[in-house]
């Protein structure tokens, strides 16, 4: 059997098990695969979804983030090595568990001073324990690993943040107008910053889908 044969065999049975759900089955050929094509990005992808279904987490954060390294048209594998990474690390754990904890001190009588107490002391008990299990957590992790998801953290953080200043300078511009059409002397006409006001408003939805399907891509791109 040939090189393309046998990537060809794996491939096709891992969609199958991707399919029906078969975890395990998927991260077996998946692992195959891998292990005679390293470089394919979709292969590496697709097991860190089979691991993540079976909650090992470590390996998960692990295979996207091989997928994102190699990835440069595609940004799922980057979105997921940030969610998993996020969940590996206890974020949202740790954010969970202190609504649990305020929640139950908010049922406990006590003077309202004595609760507020109570509820710091969870939070920095919290805050602790997080930071320790978030420090035991990143020494397990391999150093590619770690570095493929600060450079993907960065990278959406620049577009996220991107998007929002470009919507914002643009909204900005139409504020500036209408306050100097209200300022003109005798003012402007009613049906002029009517129509300013629903030009702003149009931008709001123009902006974010031109930033979202023009910009946002091409700059993607360039960071990559």
């Amino acid at each position: 059997m040939s090189f393309e044969d046998r990537a060809d065999f794996y491939r096709s049975r891992a969609a199958i098990a991707l399919a029906q759900d078969h975890w395990g089955e998927a991260e077996q050929q998946l692992q195959a695969l891998v292990a005679i094509s390293p470089n394919d990005a979709i292969a590496w992808n697709n097991l860190g979804v089979a691991l993540e279904h079976q909650h090992k987490k470590r390996e998960a954060v692990e295979a996207y983030a091989r997928a994102a390294a190699l990835s440069h048209d595609s940004r799922l594998p980057g979105g997921n090595l940030v969610r998993e990474m996020q969940r590996y690390l206890g974020f949202a754990a740790a954010l969970v568990l202190f609504r649990v904890v305020d929640i139950a001190i908010r049922f406990v009588p006590m003077p309202d001073g004595a609760r507020t107490a109570a509820q710091v002391i969870a939070f920095v008990l919290l805050a602790l324990g997080a930071l320790v299990y978030y420090q035991r957590q990143r020494e397990q992790l391999p150093d590619d690993a770690w570095r493929a998801y600060q450079s993907e953290l960065a990278r959406t953080r620049q577009l996220r943040y991107g998007g929002v200043a470009f919507v914002f300078v643009g909204f900005l511009v139409f504020a500036v107008v209408l306050f100097i059409l209200v300022q003109l002397p005798g003012g402007a006409g009613d049906g002029t910053v009517v129509l300013v006001i629903v030009a702003g408003l149009c931008w709001l939805i123009v902006a974010r889908l031109l930033w979202a399907h023009v910009l946002a891509p091409r700059l993607d791109r360039r960071i990559r």
